[in-house]
């Protein structure tokens, strides 16, 4: 049996496993032994050497998902709390043409869901100097 050492892409050491020297070699892993690691030590392999870390490298941040729509009571909630629920009925009514204001009103009032990219909520938007996607974010959590 071979001891073989594994990292990740990243040279961190992922462990070891015992394998047969006469079977397959797992991709991405390189044959040398990591220094000895103490607490929450991490070794990094460098190419030439094994580098001993203080403390294992931050973990990659999670990309924000912007939530394409939410409850019109998840919506009309992340506004009270924005402080801006009572400023979206001045933005409709300030909309020039009869039909148009009359459909978003309608929008308004009745829609079961607001979409992050519906022409309202964009209107809305910038109207009230609002941050859509960080107000869709927080609406989806309420």
């Amino acid at each position: 049996m071979l001891t073989l050492y594994l990292f990740d892409a990243t040279g961190i050491s992922i462990g070891s496993a015992d394998v047969d020297p006469m079977g397959p070699v797992p991709r991405n892993s390189t044959l040398a032994a990591p220094p000895a690691i103490i607490g929450t030590q991490v070794a990094r392999w460098t190419g030439a050497n094994w580098e001993v870390l203080a403390e294992p490298p931050p973990a990659p941040i999670a990309p924000v998902i912007v939530p394409h729509k939410v409850t019109r009571r998840q919506g009309r909630l992340a506004l009270l709390l924005a402080g801006k629920l009572d400023q979206v009925p001045v933005v409709i009514a300030a909309i020039k043409d009869e039909t148009e204001r009359r459909l978003a009103q309608i929008e308004w009032d009745d829609a079961q869901d607001y979409e992050r990219w519906h022409p309202l909520v964009v209107l809305i938007g910038p109207a009230l100097n609002l941050d859509l996607d960080a107000l869709f974010i927080h609406a989806d959590t309420l």
